[in-house]
């Protein structure tokens, strides 16, 4: 067993060495093709900063990352690079593990149970209309409920005032699945991009339908369904319980 002393953060391990090294391989035949970072982003319509922060593996989540390396001519992540990327994301600022732990995380073998999981205070976004968003620092730590008992990468959520009325109000906790498929009426989280390294943009809404392309959604307090982009929120995450505010 590790001592304290050797412990390390899984989350910055895994997730930072799985995108780094997409990120060389990206730099590398960048420049193999003699194109600065502003060529290539315009051949895939971003910004040279979204490219730089690509290859230096600063961008936790980008819907950018597969475009680039097809426009590269570069594999798409392996799978071992996008488990190591995942589990990193579901240890995110979560308790620290120890060094032997890490091993068994790098090659794919069971993940360790961890007892709590980290909630997030989401905050009004000032970026988009309607939107929220969900900083990456944790302000608590819940003990794992039933429904996400062995679930990695679950969390919690403390809603806004009005964000998910009438099923939930302000201070109650959502608890919240990244992995489930949602199926009609299910409440959900679509989230966007992380753009500064801070946190994603996120939308709460109830499930409609879905196609390869976009999302069938409504308000939780109803009205007509919306269609949103997968481009603009590429993520669904689903609600599956709460803790009530007393």
């Amino acid at each position: 067993m590790a001592s304290d002393g050797e412990k390390i953060s899984a989350y910055e391990y895994l997730r930072g060495e799985a995108l780094r090294e997409i990120g060389a391989k990206i730099r590398a035949a960048r420049e193999e093709r003699g194109l600065s970072q502003a060529a290539l982003a315009g051949m895939v319509s971003t910004t040279q900063q979204t490219i730089d922060r690509l290859e230096r593996g600063k961008s936790k989540q980008s819907r950018y990352r597969d475009h680039v390396l097809r426009v590269l001519e570069l594999p798409l992540p392996t799978e071992q690079e996008v488990n190591a990327i995942a589990i990193g994301e579901a240890h995110r600022r979560e308790r620290l593990i120890s060094k032997a732990a890490l091993s068994d995380l790098s090659s794919g073998r069971t993940i360790p149970h961890v007892q709590e999981i980290p909630v997030y205070k989401l905050e009004y976004s000032s970026e988009k209309t309607g939107a929220l968003r969900r900083p990456w620092t944790p302000v608590d730590y819940l003990t794992r409920p039933q429904p996400l008992f062995r679930v990695e990468g679950a969390y919690g959520l403390i809603v806004l005032s009005g964000a998910m009325e009438p099923s939930m109000f302000e201070g109650d906790t959502a608890l919240v699945n990244p992995h489930i498929v949602p199926r009609p009426r299910n409440e959900i989280i679509l989230i966007g991009e992380d753009d500064d390294n801070s946190g994603n943009e996120i939308l709460l809404r109830s499930f409609v339908s879905q196609d390869a392309r976009e999302w069938s959604v409504s308000s939780p307090s109803g009205g007509a369904a919306e269609t949103l982009s997968k481009d603009d929120w590429p993520e669904c995450h689903v609600i599956v319980g709460k803790f009530t505010r007393i």
